[in-house]
């Protein structure tokens, strides 16, 4: 009987073990890998250039943006529902020419990813024009007749109908740089050995119209060759004079006139230092009959001018 009541016990307690093992293996977490999902979401797509109903010329650059999971295959430009190129690289960018003018053109991208899903773009309209229209370019610095030195900064300011591709700037006639980004202006170096210098730019849009700005005629403020004009107004040639008169002149100078000296018959008789340069005459110094006046102007470099010559008769 106790070999019976062991055997039944052992029995039991076998199942309670199998029982339990069952339960523990249901309740295991699956290991088992997963295949990955398929990529089902199609690319996005944009057109970021030309601008919506933008007036554009003959050649346009379209420029595409395309976001998406899975590498892109190719981007195709489709121009009035026709499919007229492809990139398979980014950046995504085309160049078109129209060859009707003055039309309304529609533009769309598509781009396909790798698991052949398809985005499109926005639909473009743009509008393509002849243009024979030159842009407007103006040198707003230096000022003509300005005097400068050293380095200086020559600014233009440009405008066109379609847009400017880039503004020349040129010295005494010689290419000294091109800037293609607005404000337009550029880096000169005054050549001191040199006293005059005529600056212009010009201004290039993208189908190849030009315009050409005013001359600004500039002088270097180290070096100054010109000698001012002196002139004698009053007294007149051959007039008779007497006591003390007013001997007047006009005198000027490409920058500043320092002093205008009076001769009376080749002899120094005054200095003046200020403008108007004119000179109190005191004649009963003088023998009765004819005389010579002269004026020499100066100016700050050194740089002299002689008047006419008046000849004028002493009566006391």
């Amino acid at each position: 009987m106790k070999k019976a009541f062991l055997r039944y016990s052992l029995l039991g307690l076998l199942l309670m073990l199998l029982f339990i093992g069952c339960s523990q293996d249901s309740d295991a977490p699956d290991n088992t890998t997963q295949p990955p999902a398929a990529d089902t979401e199609a690319p996005i797509v944009a057109i970021t250039a030309p601008a919506q109903f933008e007036f554009v010329g003959d050649t346009v650059e379209i420029k595409v943006e395309v976001l998406d999971d899975s590498p892109i295959r190719e981007v195709v430009l489709l121009i009035d529902g026709d499919s007229v190129a492809a990139d398979q690289s980014a950046p995504y960018r085309f160049q078109w020419i129209f060859t009707d003018e003055n039309d309304a053109h529609t533009l769309f991208a598509r781009a396909v990813d790798a698991e052949g899903n398809q985005g499109l773009s926005q639909l473009i309209t743009v509008y393509s024009i002849l243009d024979v229209t030159a842009p407007v370019v103006f040198i707003t610095y230096p000022a003509d007749d300005s005097f400068v030195s050293g380095d200086v900064l020559i600014r233009a300011e440009a405008g066109d109908n379609l847009g400017v591709a880039r503004v020349t700037f040129f010295v005494d006639g010689d290419s000294l740089a091109t800037d293609t980004e607005a404000p337009y202006e550029v880096l000169w170096s005054v050549d001191p050995t040199e006293e005059a210098h005529t600056l212009y730019a010009t201004a290039e849009d993208g189908q190849g119209n030009v315009g050409v700005s005013q001359l600004v005629t500039v002088y270097s403020d180290s070096l100054d060759l010109s000698p001012p004009v002196v002139v004698i107004t009053a007294p007149i040639n051959l007039a008779t004079v007497s006591d003390t008169v007013q001997v007047m002149t006009q005198a000027v100078d490409n920058r500043e006139v320092t002093r205008v000296e009076f001769f009376v018959d080749g002899e120094l008789s005054a200095t003046v230092t200020t403008a108007p340069f004119n000179w109190q005459w005191d004649t009963t110094g003088e023998d009765n009959g004819f005389h010579t006046l002269l004026a020499k102007a100066y100016d700050a470099a050194g740089n002299a001018g002689i008047s006419q010559l008046v000849n004028v008769n002493v009566q006391n």
